[in-house]
């Protein structure tokens, strides 16, 4: 647009009515050095605003209502920086376990024994010939960001409908 702009500027012809409205728009009245500072603050000024605009775009999916950005970012970077931390174990105090380490460290790894064979997972293991995946949905429940979703999703149960 500014190339445009530029080559509108410098092929109009001196007794065309456009000249003096590109003579304003360009600051002619005013001594070079004062233009090229005028522009120059006002260029990145606009660099700035869009900058922060984009900034804000990005950030704006993963905060969470009620907190401030800067608690979040602190959080984050604290976790990150936490120990790694390896967990080993099955059944519901493992998620129990995980939720809690969550808050206090990003860098979990969670190795989830499968030998539960009661309940549905049971009938799994029998009629389908799998591993039960309930205590590994529940780890993965627990540590994801939005646990009630990840739960929701998980825990849905399709209609037992003929085909």
């Amino acid at each position: 647009m500014a190339l445009a702009l530029l080559d509108v500027y410098r092929t109009t012809p001196s007794e065309s009515s456009l000249t003096p409205v590109l003579e304003v728009a360009a600051l002619r009245f005013m001594a070079r050095p004062l233009r090229v500072l005028i522009f120059t603050v006002l260029g990145l000024s606009l660099m700035g605003i869009g900058m922060a605009g984009l900034n804000r775009a990005l950030i704006i999916p993963f905060m969470r209502p009620g907190q401030k950005l800067v608690d979040q970012i602190a959080s984050y970077r604290r976790k990150g920086r936490g120990p790694r931390i390896v967990v080993l174990g099955g059944g519901h105090g493992l998620a129990t376990l995980l939720r809690g380490l969550k808050t206090h460290s990003a860098n979990l790894t969670a190795i989830v024994s499968v030998a539960d064979d009661g309940g549905s997972s049971g009938r799994l293991r029998q009629s389908l010939g799998i591993l039960p995946p309930g205590d590994i949905r529940n780890c993965l429940a627990a540590l994801s960001d939005d646990e009630a979703m990840l739960t929701q999703l998980f825990q849905y149960r399709f209609t037992n409908e003929s085909n």
